[in-house]
This record gives structure tokens, C-alpha cells and sequence, in this order.
């Protein structure tokens, strides 16, 4: 699929800086430990991008941010925008 326009991209290192700036690290095995969240495989793929949507969820829940896509991209500052009929 080709999109002219950039696919949403989120920062999640950006957001975890924005909603625990008290934190000393900000790499994902930091942000996994501090959220609970398990990083089996680091450094591998497929399952540093599963830890990380699922550290940006758990971010966006405890700052209850609603279940809406586009309030959670506009909540992190992402950049771009899906593209249009893309499945969310």
C-alpha cells in the first residue's frame, strides 16, 4: 500500500518524557519496567513494536485519554494522519 501522505507516527519516548518527566530513562525497557509492561525478546521487531503499543496505550489510559483515535494522536503529538479507509 502506498500512502502520499506520512502514516500517523507516534514518539513514544517523546510521550513517556512528556508524561513521567521525573523518570531518569526513557528507552523502552525503561518505560516497559515503569508501566508494568513485559519486553520479552528486546531488541527483536516484531516484539519491541508489541511492547511499544502497548506502553503507548497503557500511557494514554493513565492519562485518560479516551478511546478515540484521533484524540490519542492529537494527545501525542503525532505526525501525519492515517491514511483515509486505512483499518484502525
Amino acid at each position: 500500500m502506498f500512502c502520499e501522505e506520512p502514516i500517523s507516527e507516534i514518539d513514544t519516548v517523546d510521550v513517556s518524557m512528556r508524561t513521567h518527566p521525573e523518570a531518569r530513562g526513557h528507552k523502552l525497557s525503561d518505560v516497559c519496567k515503569r508501566l508494568g509492561i513485559s519486553l520479552d525478546n528486546a531488541h527483536r521487531a516484531t516484539d519491541d513494536a508489541g511492547a511499544c503499543g502497548r506502553a503507548f496505550l497503557e500511557m494514554a489510559r493513565r492519562a485518560e485519554v479516551t478511546d478515540d483515535l484521533q484524540q490519542m494522536l492529537s494527545w501525542a503529538g503525532a505526525i501525519g494522519q492515517p491514511p483515509a479507509g486505512a483499518p484502525v
